[in-house]
């Protein structure tokens, strides 16, 4: 038993730190995976600054408006101390970044020790070792718990297995002053996951439809209701009592916000919630000692408690929109890879997700309750309740997966119990076959559609990639300090805008605020920028967020990201571009007006620059000048080749003005070279008007510009037979100086 344990570990380990040297790519430095592990580590190194004190209200996140706490600290506490361990008691930038290396995979080892103890206690151990092997290659967890991957979800998973695990020991504990140490130690552990995630705040649905269920059934040990609410109730009061005390302390319930997707007064309300409905349950359940009139004012108090909280405004309408959450009913919510349904993950219905979650142990779910359920009485009477709660755990976690896919490791653990217990109750009658292989195999099968899927969550994907990488590095280095980083309580002086889903990344590497994040701030501003068809709102929107620089990336256009913009704006992917058969047996984009308008396509396919595409001529950006393009060349659109990422800066832009005949045409070339020494000619046309004047903005300074992509010469105007050789200082392009002529 305990060398298959340690094995199990072992494996579990070796799995979760697989793609060790893409994490350790050189001595001292660390990549971390995804996206929202930069924002624990951004928090957790920022702490270093004030330690252990973590950031309230951040303005690089959000520009202009700032961002107040967005994520409970518990996690983050989590590495900063573990960080502070490993520095001896002097945390050291290192320590911290190392401690966020290896805090996801310690998680997993602490919850599959959970894990075990809890289904030994319950199951046996036959079956605490099939779970213990389950939930050590299960894709779903393993994804969520790998080497350089610091983000919430372990946490989360490990706190409410452990509070589970003690509310089942509260109802199967014979004692009362042991089922009063475990209900609030399990309250405990309830409080400190939602401490570490604001959706565990889901984790009150299994206890609440486990009362249900007692009540609707008719058990024969009528004593069960009581005891179950009891420990409920007991639970909720100390999740509340731990909870509280933080949330009302934070910088949104100083607000008085009511915000189901951040930190604030909605979490204590939920628990207060709950525990009002936990408190109905109690009053009402059998007992051989009623007190009729106490029990009638207890209830009126509880139902007076339940429909104040139901129904005062800020709480009503906050879980409205956890609701609108759920249904992914916001289209920018509905661009989230982690928020589209269970069944839905590619697009049209298809099962390909739950069994890339589950594997078989979907199929094996309902025989394998029905195995438990037809033993139970050969069980103690509380056994029922442990299949009641395991049932009502599987039927709300699935529920909540079935909306967002982000749930789905809140459903692989009581789908690992309830299937692993009845594996362990066939695996006597299966091993009197062939010695016990049949068994073996059985194990196998189970364990066999994981292979592939588990290949692909073992790897550090979805790091920021070496071009992005550059960039983020070039900002931080090549542009004037917009305010100290080290204090973003500070309002700094402008920041970036650039597609959401890179806003964490980008904030880390290169030290500036954003305007839209990975948390969805700002989102549609940022996409109406890119996908804006004039100057005008387009530069309303870099008023408005102070954006100084606008980061683009390739984004092929018939693939997920610019997709979810068109959808976003309300738009379909036939205004934009459409597949057409270009010769037998292949296919081509055929780009729309849309399209080719777009501030995204002026930008990054055509540098700013002016176009002419058939019978549509772009202008160019007049206040949008070119500063910086990694060094990654793709084929864009229609073989036109591109680079990977551009950085471009907002500015003024000097006017030139001059006079010629009404009617003149007049035409502007410079020469510009990028820091890659590719070079193009900017190029813009206007004409004189009726009174023989003209007007042009031009956003490149010809002198004393500080960045490698330059212009090569002057401004060369042609009017008529003649041209003008213009200069351009940085100082009358930064503070739109008229030139005249």
């Amino acid at each position: 038993m305990r060398i298959l344990w340690a094995a199990i570990l072992v494996l579990a380990f070796l799995v979760r730190i697989y793609d060790w040297h893409s994490v350790f790519p050189a001595p001292g430095e660390i990549v971390f995976v995804f996206d929202d592990p930069y924002y624990h580590m951004r928090r957790a190194e920022l702490a270093l600054q004030n330690f252990p004190q973590l950031v309230g209200l951040d303005y690089y996140s959000n520009y202009p408006q700032g961002a107040l706490e967005v994520w409970p600290p518990l996690f983050d506490h989590c590495i900063i101390w573990l960080g502070w361990a490993l520095g001896l008691g002097h945390p050291t930038l290192y320590s911290i970044r190392l401690a966020g290396a290896f805090i996801a995979p310690l998680f997993a080892l602490a919850t599959l020790a959970v894990l075990f103890a809890f289904s030994r206690r319950f199951l046996g151990s036959r079956a605490a070792l099939i779970a213990s092997l389950l939930l050590a290659v299960i894709p779903s967890h393993v994804s969520r718990s790998l080497l350089a991957r610091p983000d919430h979800h372990v946490a989360e998973a490990f706190f409410f297995l452990c509070s589970a695990g003690l509310f089942l020991a509260a109802l199967n504990t014979g004692g009362p002053r042991r089922r009063l140490f475990c209900s609030f130690g399990s309250g405990l552990a309830l409080g400190a996951s939602i401490l570490s995630s604001v959706v565990s705040i889901g984790f009150l649905l299994p206890g609440l439809v486990l009362l249900a269920g007692v009540r609707l059934m008719r058990l024969k040990d009528k004593d069960l209701l009581r005891r179950a609410a009891e420990a409920h109730t007991l639970m909720l009061l100390s999740a509340l009592a731990l909870v509280a005390p933080i949330a009302l302390t934070s910088a949104r319930a100083r607000q008085w916000l009511f915000d189901y997707e951040h930190f604030s007064w909605f979490q204590p309300a939920a628990l207060v919630g709950a525990l009002a409905v936990s408190g109905l349950f109690l009053l009402t359940a059998p007992s051989a000692h009623a007190n009729l009139k106490k029990r009638a004012a207890a209830f009126a108090l509880a139902c007076a408690g339940l429909a104040a909280v139901a129904f005062v405004s800020p709480v009503r309408h906050a879980l409205k929109d956890s609701l609108n959450f759920l249904s992914r009913s916001d289209p920018v919510i509905a661009t989230v890879l982690e928020a589209r349904p269970l069944l839905y993950l590619t697009g049209p219905f298809s099962l390909k997700g739950p069994w890339q979650a589950f594997g078989l142990l979907l199929p094996l779910l309902v025989p394998a309750f029905v195995t438990l359920w037809r033993v139970r009485k050969e069980k103690p009477s509380p056994y029922s309740l442990l299949l009641l709660y395991l049932l009502a755990w599987t039927v709300t976690t699935l529920g909540l997966t079935l909306c967002q896919i982000r749930f789905e490791l809140w459903a692989a653990f009581p789908v690992i119990l309830i299937t692993a217990a009845a594996l362990s109750e066939w695996w006597p009658k299966l091993a009197k076959i062939r010695r016990g292989w049949a068994a073996v195999v059985m194990l196998a099968i189970v364990l066999a559609p994981f292979a592939q899927e588990l290949r692909f969550s073992m790897r550090a994907s979805f790091v920021p990639n070496e071009d992005l990488k550059e960039t983020y590095l070039w900002l931080k280095e090549h542009t004037p300090s917009p305010g100290d980083y080290n204090r973003p309580g500070e309002p700094p002086a402008w920041a970036v805008l650039a597609p959401w889903e890179v806003g964490h990344h980008l904030m880390y590497y290169s030290q500036r605020p954003v305007v839209a994040d990975n948390f969805l701030w700002n989102a549609p501003k940022s996409i109406r920028f890119y996908l804006a068809q004039e100057e005008g709102p387009a530069y309303s929107i870099l008023e408005e967020t102070r954006a100084r620089y606008i980061l683009t990336q390739w984004m092929p256009p018939a693939e997920g990201q610019f997709q979810g913009m068109i959808r976003v704006m309300g738009g379909r992917r036939a205004d934009y571009f459409e597949l057409i058969r270009s010769a037998p047996g292949k296919m081509k984009l055929d780009f729309k007006e849309p399209f080719q308008k777009s501030l995204y396509a002026r930008l990054h396919l055509f540098d700013g620059n002016r176009m002419e595409l058939g019978e549509l001529t772009l202008n160019s950006a007049s206040r949008l000048r070119l500063v910086y393009e990694s060094a990654t060349a793709v084929i864009g659109v229609e073989g036109v080749p591109t680079r990977g990422s551009k950085v471009f800066e907002f500015v003024q832009g000097a006017e030139l003005i001059g006079a010629a005949d009404p009617g003149t045409h007049v035409t502007l070339a410079l020469p510009v070279r990028t820091n890659h020494l590719r070079g193009f000619v900017w190029l813009e046309e206007t004409t004189a008007d009726a009174e023989g004047r003209f007007k042009v903005r031009v956003p490149y300074a010809t002198r004393g510009t500080p960045y490698r992509t330059r212009p090569t010469g002057p401004y060369q105007v042609k009017i008529q037979d003649k041209t003008h050789l213009v200069e351009v200082t940085e100082q009358e392009v930064q503070t739109g100086t008229q030139i005249f002529l």
